[in-house]
């Protein structure tokens, strides 16, 4: 059906306001359910909206200089739901633009086209719609003071029959709250938007305000943002929730930094906490709404603990799914092979990134940080630690650690790491057979520092070292004693140092070969090593402080021995995953899982991928994945993992870009 010419809000408001002038003389017979007006009053009325209409359109009337229009916003609410009073605005004023006239037995939208039908509408309540009687004090319907109204409100006259009225409340004209701006729909004609005097004009009976308690209130609630447990590692997943039924937007921010946006409820978005350190970050939201407000919630502590399994490896998968290695090549530069997410495969040569830069001896060990950049160490030709790294800008740099400070020359292989702040920190056995660590800050002064000697009778280690700086600004090494104990050296918070004699306390088995162990951010460690009785072992302490030994290898019955160093790690989760040459030269893990059971996995006999000569490294990623590097028996790089769909994968990097040397002996 065609729909009847629309004016404009102005003339709208023009009409309403001139109309309101001689209101006294017809408000009576505009109310009620069924109003009824006598013919002298309707000729009234019909000469009024002809002569503005005239008017109006003669140019000779403008609209009122005090004018004014509704807020409104988009209406996603549900029937007998929430609603906000912009969006009851919205569909009040859905109505003045179809145009629709009072009656009380025609029905528009499913609504009766009388005055409680199209509040009833506009608050979306059940069809037909409640009576006027009806919203005084029941369905919903409570008292409210006059200055506390607001946008969505009503002012309902419970009388029955046709004395009944009742209109809705939109905003105070000013601040005497004398008269307001409303909408109602009354005998005179069609539905309007116009000013009404507090409570309604005079001799149209008793008014009171009422306030529907779906309509949201003025001021929005802020959100809630869920928490997230003790430990967060990988991708996580951060929901806010928020009772404002008009929230478009819900903006995460983690350490006052945005990180996202979403627009769709359930409001949720990824985290990757792999680009920030360990430790408490302080997670908030800020919900935007339909009128621009932005409340914020208040913040949720997110435990932040990634295992740096990098930092010792000599191959990493992040959690973006890419892959990253590091090797001394049969040319004895150090070299890597790593893909991006568009899944191409690079290789480079470390050593001749930075003219000058010493060839390799021993093993070398690298990181590809969460913002793309690498960072490898090893010992040099010359005996000196250097590190080589690129930065953001693409620049790459090398470094002689030891030559900048004066520390001992190197003994064996060092291991280092680079963290999310961009210093970095390292870790050797030197000359004078001291465990060592080289490190700078963020102010840039670098810092030698020898473990053994800060707590007096600490034994000097046997073998590689591995150590880590962590967020907290903390340091921990790990290392086989001369006695053939497991034993650490670190500090705490307060700058205290302590050693500790794992084997010792524990009465596990003395250390055959170099162990590995790491300290998580809850306080707690975690190491790794081949016993003397040939199994794999750790040792950790719980948060109670109370110390465990556990045989890995006996864990599952029929799991080889290993044959060479082991790597492990306990993850944020509490679960143990651990990775091995077997005595049969296959590559083994030990690990298990939530529910407690213990699992050994074969990973190159399930894949067919050559055996294993020297050490293996392995990591188990936050998603429950694996990920396995090693040099097999042909002298390529190999890398065995599985993806979230339980398929294994195995995956030479030396052959993935032509002309990459095989690994030095």
């Amino acid at each position: 059906m065609q729909q009847p010419p629309r004016t404009t809000a102005a003339e709208r408001v023009a009409a309403h306001d001139f109309a309101a002038a001689v209101r006294p003389a017809i408000h009576e017979s505009e109310l009620g359910e069924r109003p009824t007006m006598p013919a002298s009053k309707r000729s009234i009325s019909g000469v009024l909206a002809i002569t503005l209409g005239s008017l109006l359109a003669s140019g000779l009337v403008a609209a009122p200089a005090y004018a004014d229009t509704p807020t409104m916003c988009a209406d996603t609410s549900s029937q007998n739901g929430r609603i906000a009073g912009c969006m009851v605005a919205t569909r009040a004023q859905d109505w003045i633009n179809d145009g629709v006239t009072y009656s009380t037995s025609s029905t528009h939208d499913g609504y009766r086209t009388d005055c409680s039908g199209y509040v009833s509408w506009a608050l979306n309540l059940s069809q037909p719609g409640l009576v006027s009687g009806a919203m005084y004090e029941a369905n919903g319907f409570v008292d409210v003071a006059k200055d506390s109204l607001q946008q969505g409100d009503i002012l309902t006259n419970p009388s029955a029959g046709s004395a009944g009225h009742v209109v809705l409340f939109d905003h105070w004209t000013d601040s005497t709250h004398t008269s307001y701006w409303g909408f109602e729909n009354t005998g005179g004609g069609n539905v309007g938007y116009h000013t009404i005097p507090y409570p309604y004009w005079s001799g149209a009976g008793t008014f009171y305000p009422q306030h529907y308690t779906n309509l949201a209130t003025g001021t929005p609630p802020a959100p809630t943002v869920a928490a997230q447990g003790a430990a967060n590692s990988g991708t996580v997943t951060l929901t806010a929730s928020d009772t404002d039924p008009t929230v478009s937007t819900m903006t995460f921010y983690v350490d006052g930094t945005v990180i996202g946006s979403t627009t769709s409820s359930p409001f949720s978005l990824s985290w990757n906490t792999t680009a920030y350190p360990n430790g408490t970050h302080q997670v908030t939201a800020v919900a935007t709404n339909a009128r621009g407000n932005s409340p914020a919630s208040a913040s949720a502590a997110y435990v932040v603990n990634n295992v740096q399994a990098s930092a010792t490896a000599l191959g990493s998968k992040s959690s973006d799914g890419t892959f990253a290695t590091y090797f001394r090549g049969t040319d004895n530069n150090l070299w890597s092979v790593s893909d991006d997410t568009n899944g191409a495969w690079r290789n480079f040569d470390f050593t001749t990134a930075v003219p000058g830069t010493p060839a390799a001896t021993g093993k070398p060990v690298g990181e590809k940080l969460p913002d793309g950049t690498f960072a490898a160490f090893y010992r040099g030709t010359d005996g000196n630690l250097w590190s080589v790294s690129d930065d953001s800008s693409g620049a790459w740099h090398s470094f002689n650690f030891t030559g900048a400070t004066g520390a001992p020359a190197v003994v064996g292989n060092p291991v280092g790491q680079k963290l999310s702040d961009g210093t970095f920190a390292v870790f050797y056995q030197g000359t004078d057979g001291d465990l060592w660590s080289v490190s700078d800050d963020t102010s840039g002064a670098w810092h030698k520092f020898d473990f053994t000697t800060a707590v007096p009778g600490t034994p000097k280690p046997s073998g590689d070292v591995v150590g880590e700086k962590l967020a907290d600004g903390t340091f921990a090494a790990f290392f086989r004693g001369t006695d053939g104990n497991l034993w650490s050296v670190s500090d705490d918070a307060s700058g205290a140092w302590h050693s500790f004699n794992f084997t010792g306390a524990t009465g596990a088995p003395a250390v055959v070969g170099n162990p590995v162990g790491q300290k998580l951010s809850d306080g707690t460690f975690a190491v790794f090593y081949q016993g003397s009785d040939g199994d794999l072992w750790s040792v950790s302490d719980d948060t109670s402080g109370a110390w465990h030994k556990f045989d890995f290898t006996t864990a599952v019955p029929g799991t080889p021995k290993p044959s060479g160093d082991v790597v492990g790690e306990k993850l944020a989760d509490g679960t143990f995953a651990t990775f091995f040459r077997g005595t049969d030269g296959n590559l083994w893990s030990v690990s298990d899982d939530a529910s407690g059971a213990w699992h050994s996995f074969n990973f190159t006999g399930a894949t067919g991928a050559p055996a294993v000569v020297g050490d293996p490294v392995g990591q188990k990623l936050a998603d429950g994945t694996f990920a396995t590097f090693y040099q097999g028996s042909d002298g390529d790089l190999w890398s065995v993992s599985d993806d979230t769909s339980g398929a294994w994968h195995k995956f030479d990097f030396t052959t993935a870009v032509p002309g990459t040397p095989k690994m030095g002996s």
